[in-house]
């Protein structure tokens, strides 16, 4: 198919406030916001890439003074942190590649990562080691606050429904639980 150019007057509106936007008119966003990145100078790009690197730093130290403070055997064995890490690790890489589809798919390992972690630790290291994760897709993924709160809201409710398994039915339960979280927060 032959590359189509429309002109684009400054000022011109692309989207209207207050109107669902079609598929054609959010590709035409995201040409536009991405047009806006390129033409962005070095400096600023580089401040960008600053600000990124030094949220995800402080992620990072939030998480490591909760591990010292709290989960201090977890440091002591090496094995584990190693596992937990990883866990972590993949559910983001995994999470990223699954947001490009519709159907939220990158719901599916973030929840499993917060439910593994609600069972092996305590509940407040997986509702913070899930946060921190979830602020990472959005944020690599170019989401906004919006998606932020429905991914957080989702594997919260997982992890507060968890409690004590003892049996299928609970999973079962979780399950049903997270499905009705995720769709009232979206």
């Amino acid at each position: 198919a032959e590359k189509q150019y429309i002109t684009i007057a400054p000022g011109d509106v692309l989207a209207s406030a207050g109107q669902p936007i079609k598929d054609d008119t959010l590709e035409l966003l995201t040409l536009e916001h991405q047009t806006y990145l390129e033409q962005l100078g070095l400096p600023r790009r580089i401040a960008h890439s600053f600000a990124v690197l030094g949220m995800f730093v402080a992620l990072a130290v939030l998480c490591g003074a909760y591990v010292w403070h709290y989960e201090r055997k977890l440091l002591d064995d090496w094995r584990r942190l190693g596992i937990t890490l990883t866990l972590v690790v993949v559910t983001v890489g995994l999470s990223v590649m699954a947001a490009a589809d519709t159907v939220r798919a990158e719901l599916v390992p973030l929840v499993v990562m917060g439910m593994t972690l609600s069972i092996a630790f305590q509940r407040e290291m997986a509702l913070l080691f899930s946060a921190a994760a979830a602020l990472i897709i959005v944020v690599a993924t170019g989401q906004g606050l919006s998606q932020f709160m429905i991914l957080n809201a989702t594997v919260v409710s997982a992890i507060l429904l968890m409690g004590s398994v003892r049996n299928r039915r609970k999973l079962i339960y979780v399950g049903m639980g997270v499905g009705v979280a995720a769709m009232l927060t979206t």
